[in-house]
C-alpha cells in the first residue's frame, strides 16, 4: 500500500510526488511531461537527454528506447496530445529515470481517458508504479471532461493488476487490443 501527500508543483512540466514503497522506505518521484523536443532528444542522443534531464537512463531497459521512438512519432504526427500523452518517470536518489506512463489521449466524447505504465525492470516492486498511476489518475480527474479513467492488462494476475487494485480501479472484463490480443479492462469512474 503507498501513501501519498499532495504534490509539490516545480513548474507546469514537473512536479514531485512523495509516497512510500513496499518496503516502506520513502520514494520520490518526479513526473516530466514529454514535449516534442524532450522526446526528440531521447531518440537522437540519449546522453544529451540525460544532461538536461540531470538523470541517468536505468540500465538494463530495452523497451525505454523503442518506447520513445514510438511516444515522439505519434506526438509528431498528432500535436493535439500534448500534455496527454507521454510522461517520464524520474526517481529522485539516485536521479534516474525509471519509467514512463501517459494516457493513450485527452478524454473521449464518452468523458473516457485511458492510462499506461511501465517501470524499468531494477525497480519493480518498489511502489514506482503505484505512485505514477495514481499521480495519472489524479491528473485525468482534475479535468472536467474525464469521467471515467480505464487501463488495460494482460489477462492474468500480476503487478500490473495488484497496481490498478491498490488504486481503486474495477476490473469490468475482457477486451480486445490491437497489438496485445485478449485484455483485461479496468476502471475508475468519477466519484
Amino acid at each position: 500500500m503507498c501513501v501519498f501527500s499532495s504534490p509539490t508543483r516545480q513548474d507546469n512540466a514537473i512536479c514531485v510526488f512523495n509516497g512510500i514503497d513496499s518496503r516502506n522506505d520513502s520514494v520520490q518521484i518526479f513526473l516530466i511531461s514529454c514535449d516534442l523536443p524532450l522526446l526528440e532528444l531521447a531518440v537522437e542522443d540519449a546522453k544529451a537527454f540525460e544532461q538536461r534531464l540531470g538523470a541517468a537512463i536505468a540500465a538494463d531497459w530495452p523497451d525505454f528506447a523503442s518506447a520513445m521512438l514510438v511516444s515522439r512519432d505519434k506526438l509528431r504526427a498528432d500535436p493535439a496530445l500534448s500534455g496527454w500523452w507521454t510522461h517520464l518517470v524520474v526517481l529522485d536518489s539516485p536521479r534516474m529515470v525509471v519509467g514512463f506512463c501517459g494516457y493513450t489521449g485527452p478524454p473521449n466524447a464518452n468523458g473516457e481517458v485511458e492510462i499506461a505504465y511501465g517501470v524499468a525492470p531494477a525497480y519493480w516492486n518498489r511502489g514506482i508504479a503505484t505512485i505514477a498511476a495514481a499521480e495519472l489518475i489524479r491528473r485525468a480527474f482534475a479535468d472536467n471532461r474525464t469521467r471515467l479513467v480505464c487501463a488495460h492488462t494482460l489477462p492474468e494476475h500480476n503487478a500490473s493488476t495488484r497496481v490498478l487494485e491498490n488504486l481503486g480501479m474495477r476490473f469490468v472484463g475482457l477486451d480486445n487490443d490491437p497489438d496485445e490480443g485478449t485484455v483485461w479492462r479496468w476502471e475508475l469512474k468519477r466519484g
